[in-house]
């Protein structure tokens, strides 16, 4: 017993000791990686600069000595700010590498040595243009970042005085910023027709660099590979667009799912001779027959279904077929179902058409109106 003991004791021993040379070889290989890098990495400027825009809260400093010059504005209307001593100035358009290299330049009249630091305290909502193969396309806007960690006094309205500034400058703003993803997701997600693998996005150009506009393709087509590389920052202007696929591909579908880009649910509404009509929410790879199924199934003889489904294009389709309970999913009579359809089962819409409109909720009508919805019906 007591062999066993002591074999299981050096055993242990062993195994500690082991991990500790393991720990420690890890520590020496990151040194290593640490003395191959050079002082030069540190002067690498962002390949992609904000560009500053109506409603960007600045924080301004000119020179730490002198914090009488130091200011807070909010970019106006005009695409305009004040300061002291040079008054309102044009900022509207300028990246902030290149609004700190004019202030230094302008304030050498006041100050022997301005050493300008900008600080961006709230940056302005954007507003992207995404189109092609996604379910709610246009134009679409987003909060331009969320505020993590110390959120000291943003509201450049309650900061007047040196001692609120000089707090400001020595804070801590940790920001999160909307990303292409995000984009994605605010169109309701992409459609089984979308070419993940080439994603097309145009973006405004800097004044530095020529300005006009430039663009970029992006492929993740394996959505759950290399994410942070190519789920890019978006800026405001951006233009998204998704190409078409030929062919649906239901497992990319899934997989956006997975990923977040896509929503889990959809609500899709079921009406007619069906024993609990109504609003349903539906896992998003739904079809026709699940949405049925869950509104409690159909009675006997229950006639012909309509199926009315708004397009990502704008347009509304509809179309009538006789229910097949084996159809195969994704089939014509058993379609895959987008956010926002209307399933009908029965024998007589128009005698019901009134009382369906009444039992729609708000998303719907804000999709149909209730004389496109009489419309249909009819068709």
């Amino acid at each position: 017993m007591q062999f066993k003991f002591w074999n299981f004791f050096y055993i242990a021993l062993f195994c500690l000791g082991y991990n500790s040379v393991f720990v420690y070889s890890k520590d020496l290989n990151k040194e290593k990686e640490i003395s191959n890098l050079s002082v030069d990495y540190l002067q690498q400027t962002p390949s992609t600069d904000y560009i500053l825009g109506k409603g960007d809260s600045l924080l301004i400093i000119i020179s730490r000595d002198y914090y009488e010059l130091n200011s807070t504005s909010i970019i106006s209307g005009e695409g305009t700010i004040n300061l002291p001593s040079i008054g309102t100035v044009y900022v509207d358009g300028l990246t902030l590498i290149e609004l700190t290299e004019l202030l230094n330049k302008a304030y050498k009249k006041f100050v022997k040595y301005p050493n300008i630091e900008i600080k961006i305290l709230n940056y302005r909502p954007i507003k992207i243009f995404v189109n092609g193969e996604v379910n709610s396309p246009g134009l679409q806007t987003l909060k331009g970042s969320m505020t993590i960690g110390n959120q000291l006094s943003l509201n450049p309205t309650e900061i007047s005085t040196p001692k609120s500034v000089r707090q400001l400058m020595n804070s801590n703003i940790n920001f999160y910023f909307p990303t292409l993803f995000d984009a994605i997701r605010i169109s309701k997600g992409i459609t089984t027709y979308a070419d993940l693998s080439n994603v097309r996005i145009i973006r405004k150009n800097s004044l530095s660099n020529g300005g006009g506009k430039i663009e970029t393709f992006l492929d993740f087509e394996n959505v759950e590979e290399d994410i942070e590389s190519k789920n890019i920052r978006i800026y405001d202007g951006d233009n998204i667009f998704i190409s078409k696929r030929e062919k649906p591909n239901q497992g990319l579908l899934i997989n956006a799912i997975r990923s977040g880009i896509n929503p889990k649910f959809i609500t899709v509404f079921v009406t007619g001779k069906v024993n609990t009509p109504g609003e349903k929410i539906i896992a998003k790879a739904s079809t026709l027959n699940d949405a049925i199924d869950i509104s409690g199934g159909m009675g006997v003889l229950p006639g012909k279904i309509k199926y009315v489904s708004y397009r990502n294009n704008g347009i509304s389709e509809s179309r009538d077929f006789k229910y097949r309970r084996n159809a195969k999913r994704g089939s014509r009579r058993n379609p895959y179902l987008n956010d926002g359809d209307i399933i009908f089962v029965g024998n007589s819409i128009l005698s019901n058409t009134s009382s369906i409109i009444n039992e729609f909720t708000s998303p719907f009508m804000g999709l149909y109106s209730g004389y496109r919805l009489i419309e249909i019906f009819n068709e």
